[in-house]
């Protein structure tokens, strides 16, 4: 158990600062930092009103923002994420030394490199902790529903899957989900089989803390647990012991969702079960995931088979089935009915099938750690554990989710520290100078450098339009799929040219940025770096990272998108944001040649970085941006 630990601690842990936040990662940190600042997790940071959501809500009495985020409480608070996970991480950077920024007024950056992935590192602690506990949960709980040999094949599956690798290795919620919705099987199977006060105490306790980590989890537990409740009856004193259970939950819910406005703010929340067309929508999940639905459906059915002819075949094929059925229904039911709540109660903003899988890991991997060891008794009863165990990694590799060392990152991933080192090399700007970025690469600039970064779709287009100071507006990238070496150099090649991987290294981030600068020709006073006299071989390319895009897109939208983004045409990834946050309050009037910075822009100096930001500076309307410009030519010379 030590060194199975101790594997899947380094797997979470290694190089676990490289890679900056993401999006969500960032919000999260803010949440936190307002919780030290605050002591509870409030709607702004550094002066700033914090987005994170699509924009539904007017504004109107604000003179610059023209929306609030519907993630927050009409009291201020933080509502649409559960708390616990918050707290661990303001707790993680207490006790790391981590303070908020408060300075909002000194426009520099705050943070140098080491510090930046200190603060990664530590805000990420707390969900390798949570992960870990996911591991020994799902050793427990198949040990206690089946037997010890499918609590080892839990344990070592649950160590090495990719995605609860992925979910343990960020700041978020995902890995306090996974491991108290798996304590929550445990709980609630120790209460049917043991029926003890201390099962049903402890079993408040996690149904509560999974209410602050996940509110529609808790739901599906609580259906789950809905299923068993007549059976618990039989337990001596249970009336007494469930109604305890019930009321410390009682007590964790209603007193918060009343004081921190939280029944008065649910309904500003669109849902996505509007979006959805049956039964296509309905089934998509389920067909991307054929083979573990395929397995599961026929284990089901042979436990019914089983049962009915259990007096006629032989035992050792019924036996390692029949004998737990009870388990494996209750998993099964507990899998359809979070299918069935996240298609008909998920907001649309958080419409993402792999928030589907972390709903359903727990169970699943539970499920599939019994039916395999199931197969692996049908086999040899003594070496159960590791029929059952090759059998399940074997399944989970097929698809490509089986991880020996530490997930591999895309080379964009560094981007976010870029672009900070831009931003220090520029500051400190003017004083009144304004800072914005596509959402929500508002959140991570905003963690990393300690300037209050606005979320610039929630801004008014007059405010821009009419704000005589400084702006730096950050547009998140990449905008397209990047050309590979070996592309270039074949394409070039046809053409008569040859290059060397040196030169290819200089090469490559000009021709992979080359369509975001041409596109900025003539909406922009200045791109840099200025485009190139373009080679015979350069269209061709051009054409193919367009069709790559275009594809790669599809996929992503169709394959794990949103049903916000379903139906609008997009060639390129910055497409998709202002669909997904304008998409309740009119996207045509809002976004292409009616963005609300598209005017202020074309007085900017565009600088496109390698990886595909770019970085409008446009100056003051009544001075002159000779600062930027003498900048810029010493960067260029240099």
């Amino acid at each position: 158990m030590v060194l199975v630990l101790g594997y899947a601690a380094l797997l979470r842990t290694w190089d676990l600062g490289s890679l900056p936040f993401w999006v969500d990662e960032a919000e999260s940190a803010i949440n936190a930092l307002t919780i030290l600042d605050h002591g509870v997790p409030v709607d702004h940071y550094l002066g700033l009103p914090i987005y994170e959501n699509t924009l539904t809500r007017p504004w109107p009495e604000h003179p610059e923002y023209e929306f609030k985020d519907s993630s927050y409480s009409r009291k201020g608070l933080a509502i649409y994420h559960g708390w616990l996970p918050l707290y661990s991480i303001a707790g993680a950077y207490a006790v790391a030394g981590v303070e908020p920024d408060r300075d909002g007024a000194n426009l520099a950056v705050k943070h140098s490199p080491e510090e930046m992935r200190r603060r990664t590192v530590v805000g990420r602690l707390p969900g390798v902790a949570f992960g870990l506990a996911f591991v020994v949960f799902a050793f427990l709980a198949a040990r206690e529903m089946y037997g010890s040999d499918a609590g080892w094949v839990a344990l070592l599956t649950a160590t090495l899957c990719t995605s609860v690798v992925d979910f343990a290795r960020q700041a978020r919620y995902y890995s306090t989900t996974l491991a108290l919705t798996t304590c929550c099987c445990l709980m609630i199977w120790l209460m049917l089989r043991r029926g003890r006060w201390r099962d049903f105490l402890i079993g408040g306790v996690v149904f509560a803390l999974l209410f602050h980590s996940h509110m529609l989890s808790f739901a599906v537990a609580c259906a789950a647990c809905a299923l068993l409740t007549p059976a618990m009856f039989r337990h001596e004193r249970a009336v007494p012991k469930m109604l305890a259970c019930g009321a410390i939950v009682a007590l964790a819910v209603f007193p918060w969702a009343f004081l921190s406005g939280f029944f008065g703010a649910t309904s500003d929340i669109p849902s996505a079960r509007k979006l959805l067309v049956f039964p296509h929508d309905y089934l998509a999940y389920p067909r991307r995931r054929w083979m573990f639905v395929t397995l599961a459906a026929l284990t089901l059915v042979w436990l019914m088979v089983a049962h009915r002819m259990r007096d006629r075949l032989p035992n050792r094929l019924v036996q390692p089935f029949h004998q737990h059925r009870t388990a494996f229904f209750f998993l099964a039911a507990w899998a359809t009915v979070a299918l069935l709540a996240f298609l008909l109660l998920m907001p649309a903003a958080s419409f993402f099938y792999g928030r589907l899988t972390l709903m359903l890991m727990g169970p699943g991997l539970l499920f599939g750690a019994m039916m395999f060891t199931a197969a692996g008794r049908v086999v040899s009863r003594r070496w159960a554990f590791a029929i059952g165990t090759g059998l399940f990694l074997l399944c989970l590799a097929a698809f490509g989710r089986v991880t020996l060392w530490k997930p591999a990152m895309e080379p964009w991933a560094y981007t976010t520290y870029d672009v900070v080192e831009l931003l220090r090399e520029r500051t400190p700007f003017r004083p009144g100078t304004k800072l914005y970025a596509t959402p929500n690469y508002h959140l991570p600039m905003t963690f990393y450098t300690g300037i209050p970064v606005g979320n610039v779709a929630a801004v008014r287009k007059s405010y821009l339009d009419n704000y005589e100071g400084e702006l730096v507006i950050l547009e998140a990238g990449p905008y397209y799929d990047w050309l590979t070496w070996q592309e270039i150099r074949a394409e070039a090649a046809r053409h008569g040219y040859t290059y060397t991987d040196r030169e290819l290294w200089d090469l490559e981030p000009r021709i992979n940025t080359r369509q975001v600068r041409e596109e900025l020709v003539g909406k922009v006073a200045e791109v840099y770096p200025p485009l190139e006299p373009a080679p015979p071989y350069l269209p061709p390319l051009l054409e193919r990272q367009r069709q790559k895009t275009r594809k790669a897109v599809g996929d992503w939208i169709y394959g794990d998108g949103n049903p916000m983004l379903w139906g609008h045409p997009m060639d390129r990834y910055s497409d998709w944001w202002p669909v997904f946050f304008f998409r309740f309050v009119g996207v045509e009037q809002r976004s292409g040649p009616n963005l609300n910075y598209a005017e202020r822009v074309r007085e900017s100096h565009a600088t496109v970085m390698p990886q595909g930001w770019t970085v409008f500076h446009c100056p003051p309307r009544r001075h002159n941006s000779s600062q930027f410009t003498s900048g810029r030519a010493e960067r260029a010379d240099h």
